[in-house]
């Protein structure tokens, strides 16, 4: 981590959280914080210690110190990856196209240019709602402010059951 302290892989789908002040991308322990957007998502973020997250911010993280999960900004679902770093990088390369959504990725900065240490790809429609895995449909936002603005949604689907109507607003605008 000295020589490389937060860093990409697959063309920015994938990026790993820096240790301190120098390095790449957001910091491992403000990342964790819960001011930073852990708040938005109450109880469903709490014993999620993530340190990476892929294109579109979903974030890897462990919990209880024994398990590697992948947690959904938008549901705060979370996927059982393995038992170790290495069962996770396992999973990962076993589809590194799919699972880090690299050739979005170098689709999207082809168009736009490099994505900034700072952001990921937020749909304008979330996957969840229906919006299509498509370039139109991907704008480049902090990554924190991308967790922040789904956190709310996920806390609603919690408890919501299919058709139940959802309301959700971004910046407070109705």
């Amino acid at each position: 981590m000295a020589v490389c302290n937060g860093f990409y892989l697959f063309n920015a789908g994938l990026q790993v959280f820096r240790a301190g002040d120098e390095g790449l991308g957001p910091e491992l322990a403000r990342w964790n914080h819960p001011d930073t957007w852990k708040e938005t998502y109450g109880k469903q973020a709490e014993g999620v210690f993530c340190f990476a997250q892929d294109l579109f911010g979903v974030q890897f993280a462990i919990i209880d110190n024994k398990q590697v999960v992948a947690f959904d900004p938008e549901t705060a679902q979370r996927t059982p990856l393995g038992e170790s770093m290495e069962e996770w990088a396992q999973w990962l390369l076993d589809d590194p196209q799919v699972r880090t959504a690299g050739p979005l990725a170098t689709a999207w900065q082809d168009i736009h240019g490099a994505l900034d240490h700072s952001n990921r790809l937020l749909p304008v429609q979330l996957f969840v709602l229906g919006g299509p895995y498509e370039l139109a449909n991907l704008r480049s936002v902090d990554a924190a402010e991308a967790m922040r603005i789904r956190g709310p949604l996920a806390r609603q689907l919690r408890l919501a059951s299919d058709g139940t109507i959802i309301d959700f607003h971004i910046g407070g605008n109705r």
